[in-house]
């Protein structure tokens, strides 16, 4: 937002970020040797991210304290081509896997929808594409095969997403916009735990687990970390 803003309470602001893979297509390559694994990929991946921002309070200007209101509404949608490779290795016991993805070409679609309202209203809604510059992201997947119909799976995943889009940011006179060219960094660092029943349906087995996971988007001088915690219940068939 623009610079008269900063005198609004932080406390006052909520965000929410969100991030949602909606699918992948993957087309494998896989070779054997032994009880290793070497596999190639090729994926072309749609997520979004979609970010939410809305406050109130009071703002003093010139001597005069009026009550504002804002709700900010951005979402970010994404599609890339990326490349990747995995080894495994697998026994009776125990499995691992490590690898990496990396993505160059990747489009961005960015629409925004603000409203602030203060003495006067003020709207604007926006859109902007653009190519993006390279991604990546690395990961580790282990299994142990505790007893013949128990096994405890350890995974962990760290990706990086540059972002660079434009937005509209509210001028100082508080009825106007004008566009900013944002470059964003977003950090995701993510492991699970899950315990799995061998139970196999259709090649996979039942499961369930916790994930903690950390989103860091960096802006120039201002960074934000989101953290959450859940439960997954499901199927796996992770090797």
């Amino acid at each position: 937002m623009s610079e008269i803003l900063k005198e609004i309470s932080e406390e006052k602001l909520n965000f929410i970020e969100n991030i949602e893979e909606s699918f992948t297509v993957e087309i494998p390559s896989k070779k054997n040797f032994g009880e290793l694994q070497i596999a190639g990929y090729l994926n072309y991946e749609y997520l979004t991210l979609d970010k939410t921002e809305f406050g109130y309070g009071e703002l003093t200007i010139g001597g005069n304290t009026d009550l504002f209101v804002i709700d900010n509404n951005v979402e970010i949608t994404r599609t890339s081509p990326s490349i990747g490779a995995d080894i495994t290795y697998s026994s009776n016991l125990l499995s691992l896997r490590t690898g990496a993805n990396i993505s160059i070409g990747a489009n961005l679609d960015v629409k925004q929808d603000t409203n602030f309202q203060y003495q006067q209203p003020a709207q604007t809604n926006s859109r902007a594409t653009g190519e993006q510059e390279t991604s990546y992201s690395i990961y580790a997947d282990s299994l142990f095969n505790l007893t013949p119909t128990f096994s405890i799976g350890v995974n962990a995943e760290y990706g990086v997403l540059p972002l660079d889009y434009t937005v509209s940011v509210l001028n100082s006179d508080l009825v106007s916009f004008s566009a900013q060219d944002v470059s964003q960094e977003d950090s995701t660092l993510r492991y699970s735990l899950l315990f799995i029943l061998r139970q196999s349906t259709v090649g996979m087995n039942p499961s369930i687990g916790i994930t903690h996971q950390e989103v860091t988007s960096d802006s120039g001088s201002f960074s934000e970390t989101t953290k959450s915690d859940y439960i997954t219940l499901g199927f796996d068939q992770r090797f």
